[in-house]
């Protein structure tokens, strides 16, 4: 059993010191506490708020609805005599001072067309003015029905207000006008003796029309008719304004953290928010949560404290490991193996990670390989062309010298695949690849472009473009001449095996092989990358359609 502890073990040293360290963990315990603390009275002083704020919606929507009944009985005593005599109603609407002491911003009597044909105080100057496209008087005219209107900004008179109308009908019940009463929201109504107290030391009372995000009544007057951000700018007054009720934590348009709750009045088209700041309302648990933040802040020194010590002596090795590296990520820099001085898991994981080193610079230069070159000719691939390509196209640019791309396709290379097999055709392109380097300079490219295609680029010519395709000419002439010599190729061998000490008979295959070479000749002043490889592509289908085995220089076609 004692075995099973091997004190040179690093899994015992720090497996056995963990535990320690963990048993001060608690202090995770008391945070999590404390969260759950200020969770819980979140939810209870969100759930009073809440309840204060209904009975605030419920007393706006009494008073509303009482405003409602007083026009409604207002308007059952209006005949369509008394509607047709304008001076009459005046003096109808002047005698009930209900109708004013409910009413701050006045009462106007409206014709059938949405026209104010009377109104009280007659100095608002009201009388004539057209408001048939006002919902309230919409509903009242054309839906016969009674309603608070949205909250309007008007110019003449300016201020911002609501009205709240009710239809006014015949004998036969027909509506032939509609009566409106206006609360101006600028000046004291019947809402400020319900926001005329602040909730708390720093909460407040607000009403919201939610149409023009606008506060229209509240206990702090230095907010009254402020316009609350516009729709994007902050998400919880979005869901406010369309139609959240509940209690959340989040922070005002002036930046302040508040618990806030909120009710919907839909009768107004409004939502009441009581807020509360959150200092305030968490106050009774700030200096428990200060006690329990002092205790863990001590006990997670002491513990990093203890951590840093065992870590350090303990994993020193590691450590100086790391440095070293540190030291193998410039890429100037030799590769070299780290040193292994103990005898421990993190021994094993160093001589682990230097036979990694070992593996991964084999790979490294396979990966390459396979990359950037033919696996059978071991000549550039394509993607190695391009990046050549695009910096010979470079060069021109600084040097003003000329450049040249040759696409060559074999003549006669499909029979030889037929007859006797893609053995015998990969060694003849394997033979093409090796003549291929004979015939370029040591800057120039030759790459197998696919199948029985390859390419050569020419790099450094001539400033002089004539020149410069005379050299081209002469490379390309040496490469149709390499190209069209016999190729002696050797056949593959039966798989049957021959006695012991029995020669192995070769048998060789001549075959003929000439090339169709296109050639187009660049400088700086030429097309993209991709235009020049399709020139030169096309040249080669012009070598192809002269007959085969040709040189062809690319010309546009006409």
């Amino acid at each position: 059993m004692w075995n099973l502890f091997q004190w040179q073990s690093l899994k015992t040293r720090i497996t056995l010191y963990c535990l320690g360290i963990f048993l001060v963990g608690l202090w995770s315990l008391a945070f999590y506490a404390s969260g759950m603390l200020r969770g819980d009275m979140q939810r209870l002083l969100g759930d009073q708020q809440f309840s204060t704020v209904s009975f605030m919606v419920a007393q706006v929507n009494q008073d509303l609805e009482d405003r409602l009944q007083v026009l409604e009985k207002v308007a059952s005593k209006i005949s369509p005599t008394l509607l047709a005599d304008p001076a009459a109603l005046q003096a109808f609407l002047s005698d009930r001072l209900l109708l004013q002491d409910s009413f701050n911003g006045g009462v106007i009597a409206y014709s059938l067309e949405g026209t104010a044909i009377a109104e009280i105080p007659l100095a608002a100057g009201r009388v004539g003015a057209n408001h048939r496209e006002r919902d309230y008087l919409v509903s009242a005219l054309e839906h016969d029905k009674a309603m608070v209107g949205q909250t309007v900004i008007s110019a003449a008179p300016a201020m911002t207000f609501f009205a709240i109308a009710a239809p006014v009908h015949d004998e036969r019940g027909k509506v032939i006008g509609a009566i409106a009463g206006v609360t101006n929201l600028e000046i004291p109504s019947f809402l400020t003796k319900i926001t005329n107290h602040t909730y708390g030391q720093t909460g407040n009372y607000f009403l919201m029309a939610s149409r023009y995000r606008m506060i229209v009544a509240t206990s702090d007057q230095e907010r009254l008719m402020e316009v609350l951000p516009a729709a994007g700018i902050s998400p919880w007054i979005d869901r406010f304004v369309q139609g959240f009720n509940g209690s959340v934590v989040t922070v005002n348009p002036h930046g302040h953290e508040v618990l806030v709750s909120v009710k919907q009045i839909p009768l107004a088209g409004w939502y009441a928010s009581v807020t509360l700041a959150s200092d305030e309302a968490f106050e009774p648990i700030r200096a428990m949560q200060l006690r329990m933040l002092l205790a863990t802040v001590l006990l997670t020194l002491l513990a990093g404290g203890a951590t840093w010590w065992m870590l350090r002596r303990q994993l020193s090795p590691m450590l100086a490991a790391v440095n070293t590296l540190a030291s193998l990520s410039d890429p100037t820099q030799p590769v070299q193996r780290l040193a292994i001085t103990r005898n421990d898991e993190i021994g094993d994981l160093i001589g682990g990670f230097n036979h990694l080193l070992d593996t991964l610079s084999q790979r490294e230069e396979q990966v390459r390989q396979l990359a950037f070159y033919d696996p059978l000719t071991q000549l550039p691939n394509r993607r190695l062309l391009n990046d050549r390509l695009s910096q010979a196209m470079a060069a021109t640019r600084r040097s003003d010298c000329h450049g040249a791309l040759m696409f060559l396709d074999l003549d006669n290379f499909k029979p030889l695949n037929d007859v006797h097999g893609h053995a015998v055709g990969d060694l003849l392109l394997m033979e093409t690849a090796a003549r291929l380097r004979q015939c370029v300079r040591e800057i120039d490219t030759v790459s197998r472009f696919g199948g029985d295609e390859f390419v050569v680029m020419l790099s450094d010519l001539s400033t002089d473009t004539a020149t410069a395709t005379a050299e081209a000419l002469g490379i390309a002439e040496k490469i149709h001449t390499a190209l069209a010599a016999s190729y002696l190729l050797p056949l593959p061998l039966p798989s049957k095996a021959l006695p012991a000490g029995a020669l192995q008979e070769v048998k060789v295959v001549e075959h003929h092989c000439t090339a169709s070479i296109g050639v187009i000749v660049f400088s700086s002043l030429d097309a993209s990358q991709d235009e020049i490889l399709k020139s030169a592509d096309a040249a080669m289908y012009q070598a192809k359609d002269a007959g085969r085995n040709t040189i062809q220089f690319f010309t546009a076609p006409v």
